[in-house]
């Protein structure tokens, strides 16, 4: 097998939408590139970034399981559409961090967007090949660095419009940034730094920092804090403690050794450009935006959406798929650190399970809801996945897939066994015998089958609850 020295995406200019650009991050920080002639534009992200206001609370009389059987008994439709809409009050969302808008001092438009998947480093390449600008997410934590490639290049920190009606109709759950209530924050603008400072929920704290390092050079941190004194603060000492030209170096040095043991880890040559681009691209995506450390990835990852709205289905994290798929191959690949985050995020949240199998389902036990926050809060939607009392079950199949590969005693007795069991203990609980005497679960569903109606309902086992059923046990 010969590793090629280098693998790249190549995309001419223009881009224009945020979700064809080119994506940086370095799991809990992230950027998307992209824009076209002399303006280029940088997409920010912080994955812990979250507005958790919950209303109404889930201790609503018509949320819970035993009233949903009767409305589905009946086929109370008025009723139905009430448990389904009372997710659409509630105002818990990831939130949008702004852009960097890049003004290059040439008579030279852009021409080819690069992505370097082997460095993880992003370039602009203007119309006689000659760089316009390049940019890595550190994956020492140190924020994201940007060099020009013309002197006189302006860069400007352009925030998001929290005052903004817009929404987009073609989009479910796509809300404006102003239901949220926030009052917009300010930019200061000075010689060799700028920064925004914006309030949001919970009278906490976030800002964007760039500084100059050198004369084509910056440094961009995207910070928060829980009081408007602190993010001040903080601030205040980054800006005196100026980042050297070495600390650029070995921050370089840092990120290029992190990407070179990553892909060291594995590697697989499919004899074929494309596929290997395209399982190369899949691996940079897990490197780039699942970190030890970090929150696990959500909808969009660590790259939300810079369209003018808040994040499509509000950037959470759906577990009726898309939390399992994201995470389904780091095994193979030997990239087992990388998918830790998520088992560390589920057993941090044991206790919110235990409430909403409580309060919900009022069974003892663990219950994942479908969709939630970061925070593991249930955020409703269609009730089939919503509410589904096997999303723990399913989660709980990952835990021992990860133990069954890494063989760590410690994974298996401190986290992997207590998550099972305590799903067990709920499942076990909903489970009842016939006179067959084998066990049913009824008012089964499967996620997204037959939409949103009643009869997406089964009186017995559908094959997804069931598999995932024996699966657990």
């Amino acid at each position: 097998m010969k590793k090629k020295n280098t693998v790249k995406k190549i995309l001419t200019s223009p881009i224009n939408r945020w979700d064809e650009a080119l994506p940086l991050g370095n799991g809990l920080t992230g950027a998307l590139l992209w824009g076209g002639e002399r303006t280029l534009l940088l997409s920010l992200d912080r994955g812990d970034l979250w507005d958790e206001r919950r209303q109404p609370d889930g201790s609503d009389t018509d949320w819970n399981r035993e009233r949903l059987e009767k409305i589905i008994r009946e086929r109370d439709l008025a009723s139905y559409e009430k448990i389904e809409d009372l997710h659409l009050n509630m105002l818990a969302t990831k939130l949008p961090v702004g852009r960097l808008e890049i003004t290059v001092n040439s008579r030279n438009k852009a021409s080819k967007f690069i992505l370097d998947l082997l460095s993880a480093k992003a370039s602009v390449l203007d119309d006689r090949g000659k760089t316009m600008l390049k940019a890595f997410a550190a994956a020492g934590g140190e924020g994201i660095f940007i060099e020009c490639g013309e002197a006189g290049t302006e860069i400007r920190i352009i925030p998001p419009d929290y005052n903004s009606q817009k929404t987009k109709a073609d989009e479910l759950f796509t809300y404006s940034p102003s239901r949220l209530g926030y009052e917009q924050g300010e930019v200061t603008e000075k010689k060799n730094f700028s920064f925004y400072i914006q309030k949001y929920a919970g009278g906490r704290f976030f800002a964007v920092l760039l500084k100059r390092i050198a004369a084509r050079r910056w440094q961009l941190e995207i910070l928060k804090a829980d009081s408007g004194e602190e993010i001040n603060r903080i601030i205040k000492e980054k800006v005196e403690n100026k980042i050297r030209q070495s600390d650029y170096i070995q921050a370089e040095r840092n990120h290029r050794n992190y990407w070179r043991k990553f892909y060291q880890r594995s590697w697989i040559d499919f004899d074929d450009p494309e596929i290997t681009e395209n399982y190369l691209t899949a691996r940079y995506f897990l490197g780039s935006a699942s970190r030890k450390g970090a929150p696990p990835m959500p909808l969009q990852g660590i790259w939300t959406a810079d369209d003018g709205t808040l994040p499509p289905w509000r950037g959470d994290y759906h577990h009726d798929t898309n939390t399992e798929l994201t995470y389904i191959s780091y095994l193979a690949s030997g990239d087992w650190e990388n998918g830790e985050n998520f088992f560390d995020h589920l057993c941090s949240q044991l206790d919110v399970y235990r409430d909403f199998a409580r309060r919900f389902f009022r069974r003892p036990g663990i219950a994942v809801p479908g969709t939630t926050t970061l925070a593991g809060r249930e955020l409703g939607g269609w009730p089939p996945y919503s509410f589904s009392p096997v999303t723990a079950a399913w989660l709980g199949a990952m835990f021992v897939r990860h133990y069954r590969y890494t063989r760590s005693a410690e994974f298996l007795h401190e986290r992997a066994y207590p998550f099972v069991l305590a799903a067990a203990e709920f499942l076990e609980s909903m489970l009842e015998s016939d006179e067959d005497g084998k066990l049913h679960l009824r008012f089964s569903s499967s996620p997204e089958y037959l939409d949103n109606t009643f009869e997406s309902y089964f009186e017995d086992f559908s094959n997804y609850d069931l598999t995932l059923t024996r699966e657990l046990f």
